[in-house]
């Protein structure tokens, strides 16, 4: 009888294990199988940055000052971005939070562009991989700028640059070297000039949200300028902007009609400003508390350095105080205003946002001025930063002046 219950049990675990290897052998539901073209374009969602360094970097700039101890330095990232000193990563916006966003999207391009290879590169899928190589790109473009060196010809060959992951990272804890600034520039230039010429802007739903053609320029606009090849970056200027009188540039008098920030964040960020050509939304908490940061841009900063200071094309832009606001000194931006997103309706949590705008045209025409000086082409430098002052109601003026 024992030996009939032993038969018995060794034929139910027989049974139990290969019911185990049909379970097996079934892809999990939480798991996409890349094996469509929409898969892999849905999936490109993902590999944009959901993290930008403003919320770091900026404090590390001349654009902020001391506010005095009217505001408590009670901001521990604020207080070590000022003095530059090293991050203890205690906030939603520090470096190794940046780090690992950027980490995350260059895996989430190299798994496009390997599914993509896997299917055979389908035409239907050619703007998706010139996609996937222009978010590899921008990702390792803004993360090199931010842990190495700026780009110098001299010495960039030699300056400590990042890992260029090139494929999906599958074993953990693997050693990966830093390349130098001038490898890892020489790849994102590859990565630009092989993608620009796949987009297909017909492929998106919500263009604004993606590289577009006009997009992708821009940013080959910025990173040419980086790249101290001036006649790249205004090769693609003029191909963004034309070479004509420069159209599209924000209408800063729109703004004068509105009555409050919330107002002039979403005319601001609108997908159908011309002046628009791609948005970034992150998660970020940035600008929660830039009103109430000790360090941070304040009125005599804009008053001797930013919008507010005197110049040759005008002394001051008024229009520019609807994109400001003032508490007691420090300023802030409505036109970087958070905006909370609600996942749970009955606990009233969510995500905070801020939506970034890397590429307007009146970043491309700036670009473009510097390009131009840069080739010593003075009086198209002067002629690009009228067209930009006007733009805001200020002056026009000559290489000149």
């Amino acid at each position: 009888m024992k030996r009939l219950y032993r038969m018995a049990g060794l034929c139910l675990l027989a049974g139990a294990l290969g019911s185990c290897n049909r379970y097996l052998d079934t892809m999990p539901d939480t798991r996409t199988e890349l094996n469509r073209a929409d898969k892999i374009e849905r999936l490109l969602v993902s590999a944009y940055p959901t993290l930008l360094p403003m919320g770091f970097t900026e404090n590390r700039t001349d654009n902020v000052e001391d506010n005095g101890r009217l505001f408590e330095d009670n901001h521990i990232g604020n207080h070590e971005a000022f003095f530059w000193e090293p991050s203890s990563g205690t906030a939603w916006d520090d470096e190794t939070n940046f780090w690992s966003t950027c980490y995350s999207m260059v895996g989430t391009a190299n798994q496009a562009l390997k599914s993509i290879e896997e299917l055979g590169n389908p035409k239907e899928l050619e703007s998706a991989r010139g996609e996937a190589l222009l978010c590899r790109a921008y990702t390792n473009f803004i993360w090199v700028n931010v842990f190495g060196q700026a780009y110098n010809g001299r010495t960039s060959d030699k300056d400590l640059g990042i890992p260029y992951f090139t494929k999906p990272e599958t074993k953990l804890e693997r050693a990966v070297p830093r390349l130098s600034v001038a490898k890892v520039y020489e790849l994102i230039a590859k990565d630009i000039e092989e993608g620009i010429p796949l987009i297909n802007d017909d492929r998106y739903s919500k263009p604004i949200f993606h590289f577009t053609t006009r997009a992708a320029k821009a940013f080959a606009t910025q990173f040419y300028l980086y790249y101290e090849k001036w006649d790249k970056a205004k090769q693609y200027a003029d191909e963004v902007l034309g070479t004509g009188a420069v159209s599209n540039l924000r209408d800063m008098s729109k703004y004068d009609k509105l009555t409050n920030a919330d107002e002039i964040c979403h005319a601001y960020i609108r997908d159908d400003e011309p002046a628009n050509l791609m948005l970034i939304v992150t998660r970020s908490l940035w600008v929660r508390a830039l009103t109430s940061y000790r360090y941070a841009h304040n009125g005599h900063v804009a008053s001797t350095q930013t919008y507010r200071s005197p110049g040759p094309w005008g002394r001051y832009f008024p229009v520019y105080d609807r994109l400001f606001g003032s508490n007691n000194g420090a300023l802030y931006y409505p036109k970087y205003r958070e905006l909370f997103e609600i996942t749970d309706v009955v606990a009233r949590t969510g995500q905070p946002h801020v939506v970034a705008l890397p590429f307007t045209v009146d970043r491309v025409l700036l670009w473009r001025a510097e390009a131009r000086v840069m080739l010593s082409d003075f009086d198209g430098a002067a002629s690009d930063l009228s067209a930009w002052y006007v733009s805001k109601k200020g002056q026009a003026a000559t290489a000149q002046q």
